[in-house]
């Protein structure tokens, strides 16, 4: 690795979001679908939820799918209050409160629901988290987004199977008592999420109405803080079991490897085919596309030698305390720029934005017994929090003990 650190990916995600990163389970991600009880779907207001490509799913036959893979439990079939016409079941509703209060519970102690700032802001979160899934949804149909079968097998189905086989026997036990999800929840979770990267790539994939929008600001932002871009093969120097260090003549020994590749760059070998089979930095498989770098941020040789080339110039061997470097510098302006962390983080940004403001223009529909549905998710929640203040208070207890006999 050349890099000083890792880039600082500060992407702004909807509170919605956000709560995927709380879960252990990688796809435990924070949308979903629903469908009433009937087995009508009533996410689709317009009447516009059907895909735009030949062979997508409708979020209908997406549900069927999945009550055919893992059953549907009452719980994900009550609706509890409405959004735009999506309807907001009790096991969605149950996943981000449960959850939430977890979260609170981690962040501020056991006993944040006697903070009325802390209950102001739980309240907050909860709402804008549920309002994202419908959000996402109903975007997604006005757009004519939808999965295609692949998508699903492959993002979805195949998804919720890793995670069952990590979980094993007491998978079902385990997510619910853990995570406050159904396993037919988790799957339209998983479906409404993908949905959500098809709505960001509709925006600012290559040719997205936004690309070219937030192309500029990164460019602009990379030109004032002169950023480079730049592809390297790294011949490492190797490392020595007994912790000694590289002696002159390992150093030769590689650089001798590294004059080779030098010489194929040079004689006009495709340098993205030499860094495949010589390459030996990990970053350059993250980074496909070349690290994009301002002053400080990498190795000074590393930055040194960039500098010094023109656009698509080689370097001589450059060397380094992790090896010799090839180098080859790269023009900041073409479409490699999308998967660079500064458009990520602002095209997120944006999303953010955009989602935000539907969030603050959208009011959830109750049904008239709201209060009476969701009492044993609050008590649930009550109980979690009133289990915790016991713990704590019976090790306070323990620890008191075991200084008095000391």
């Amino acid at each position: 690795m050349i890099m000083k650190g890792f880039f600082s990916m500060n992407t702004k995600r909807t509170v919605a979001m956000i709560l995927a990163a709380v879960m252990a389970a990688a796809s435990l991600t924070a949308c979903s679908n629903t469908k009433t009880p009937g087995g009508e779907n009533t996410n689709d207001p317009s009447g516009t939820n059907k895909p735009s490509n030949e062979g997508g799913l409708s979020l209908e036959e997406i549900s069927k799918q999945i009550e055919a893979k893992v059953g549907m439990e009452n719980v994900d079939s009550e609706v509890v209050m409405t959004l735009d016409g999506y309807d907001i079941t009790y096991s969605e509703y149950r996943y981000y409160y449960i959850n939430y209060v977890k979260q609170f519970a981690n962040y501020y102690g056991p006993d944040w629901n006697t903070n009325d700032e802390y209950k102001d802001d739980f309240d907050k979160y909860v709402s804008e988290a549920v309002k994202m899934n419908g959000l996402v949804a109903n975007t997604a149909a006005a757009k004519g987004l939808a999965l295609t079968q692949e998508e699903f097998d492959n993002n979805v189905s195949a998804t919720y199977d890793t995670i069952m086989q990590q979980f094993g026997d007491d998978a079902k036990t385990t997510l619910d008592e853990t995570y406050a999800i159904t396993p037919y929840y988790m799957m339209m979770n998983e479906s409404i999420y993908n949905l959500y990267n098809k709505i960001y790539e509709s925006f600012y994939g290559v040719g997205g109405e936004k690309y070219e929008e937030i192309k500029k600001q990164t460019l602009e932002y990379y030109n004032e803080n002169g950023y480079m871009r730049a592809k390297h093969i790294l011949i490492q120097f190797p490392s020595n079991d007994d912790g000694s260090e590289v002696t002159e003549e390992q150093k030769a020994e590689t650089r001798k490897k590294a004059e080779e590749v030098l010489e194929k760059a040079k004689n006009g070998e495709d340098f993205d085919k030499l860094i495949e089979e010589y390459n030996e930095d990990p970053g350059m498989s993250t980074y496909t596309a070349g690290y994009y770098f301002g002053k400080g941020e990498m190795v000074e040789e590393f930055e040194n030698a960039t500098t010094a080339l023109e656009e698509n110039g080689i370097s001589e061997i450059v060397e380094s305390n992790y090896g010799y470097h090839i180098i080859k510098r790269l023009p900041l302006d073409d479409e490699n720029i999308i998967s660079s962390d500064k458009f990520s983080e602002l095209a997120y940004a944006d999303l953010d934005e955009f989602f935000t403001d539907k969030i603050a223009s959208t009011d959830f529909v109750k049904k008239d017994n709201f209060d009476e549905l969701v009492k044993p998710i609050i008590e649930e929640g009550e109980q979690y929090l009133s289990d915790l203040v016991t713990q704590q208070q019976a090790a306070n207890s323990d620890t008191e003990s075991e200084t008095d006999a000391e």
